[in-house]
């Protein structure tokens, strides 16, 4: 009971108390001068929040501002292009070394073929062939080039062979540019007068190369059976505007192997400025990643006195395409190819902008 009393005698006094403190408070707010500096606060914060606003749409204008500027000024900067021609520049003189991982295996090939003597005799016979050093390491190449330049980019083409290994490429790529020094001046000065320039470039680039001779097979007065083709003691072409028909006596069947690769082959050289030097000298660097590639057998036709003749490229004769064929390299079997050919190609080029 007395508990009780204790509560709600506590209830009562807190009641009184909340009473009190908000007669106090309705006496505060009803005063004029409580008044005026409630409305002076917000008129402060108002002015503050106005002038942050204005702020923050001055800066937001500004930024936008100098966005659109710097647009413009890219836009008009680089409009400029049209007004330079496009540059070509031909590479007539290339040298290059093109250096591979160093291949020394040795690579054997064999296969069943026939032949029939001028009396119809048939006889059966197996060619074992071989050959090393299908690449080697650091071997020298030549090369020929063709840019058309323009003020931002390029499309580059090029060839080149190498007879160290009977070899040869053929390039096309994309290239941009970037011209060296003077990062202060405006982009048509630079153009203009920058000497050298830097030219990173993504190729797409069909490379072979050929084993030599590596087998031998005498066809003189033989007809000769193999890998489903028939190779006549004979074999015609024909010369002058009349197409004259010779007949040519063959001496032998020449078997090479060949390797074809088409692959992407990344690019940075460093370039004179065609707008700026007629001379063109050209210091780069490529490493060739393949892609599809294929390895077959050439079969050419020789003879003493006139051309050879082929008789199949190695696209027919592609070794996948033989099971009679057994082909091993480093006395390990393959179906395809022995290895993968990426090299790494380093060299210089001399030339001229034609135009």
């Amino acid at each position: 009971m007395r508990r009780q009393i204790q509560n709600v005698s506590r209830i009562h006094t807190e009641t009184t108390a909340i009473y009190a403190v908000a007669r106090l408070i309705i006496y505060i707010l009803t005063q004029p001068i409580f008044t005026r500096r409630v409305m002076e606060q917000y008129f402060i914060f108002k002015k503050y929040v106005a002038a942050f606003s204005i702020t923050l749409l001055l800066s937001f204008f500004n930024v936008a501002s100098a966005q659109v500027s710097e647009r413009y000024r890219l836009q008009h900067e680089r409009s400029f292009k049209l007004e330079f021609s496009p540059k070509t520049t031909l590479s007539f003189f290339g040298l290059g070394m093109i250096s591979t991982a160093n291949h020394t295996g040795t690579m054997n090939i064999s296969f069943p073929y026939q032949t029939m003597d001028a009396n119809g005799v048939k006889t059966s016979h197996v060619l074992n062939a071989n050959s090393g050093h299908l690449l080697s390491g650091q071997s020298p190449e030549l090369s020929l080039g063709l840019d058309i330049s323009h003020p931002f980019y390029a499309l580059t083409f090029g060839t080149g062979f190498n007879t160290t290994y009977g070899g040869a490429y053929y390039s096309i790529g994309y290239a941009r540019t970037l011209y060296l020094g003077q990062s202060g001046h405006a982009l048509r000065d630079r153009v203009e007068k920058c000497t050298w320039i830097l030219r990173p470039s993504l190729n797409i680039t069909a490379f072979s190369f050929s084993g030599g001779n590596i087998g031998i097979i005498d066809n003189r007065n033989t007809t000769i059976y193999l890998l489903e083709r028939t190779v006549n003691p004979t074999y015609t072409y024909s010369s002058g505007k009349s197409n004259i028909q010779h007949v040519v006596q063959s001496n032998e069947l020449a078997i090479n192997y060949k390797q074809n690769q088409i692959g992407i082959q990344p690019k940075i050289a460093l370039c004179t400025n065609p707008y700026k030097t007629k001379i063109s000298i050209q210091l780069f660097v490529s490493y060739f990643i393949p892609i599809f590639q294929s390895g077959g057998l050439q079969l050419i036709q020789r003879s003493s006195t006139d051309s050879p003749h082929f008789v199949s490229g190695s696209a027919g004769t592609k070794i996948k395409n033989h099971d009679d064929i057994t082909a091993t390299y480093n006395n390990q079997s393959f179906h395809s190819i022995p290895f993968r050919a990426n090299n790494v190609f380093i060299g210089i080029s001399l030339g001229i902008t034609l135009f």
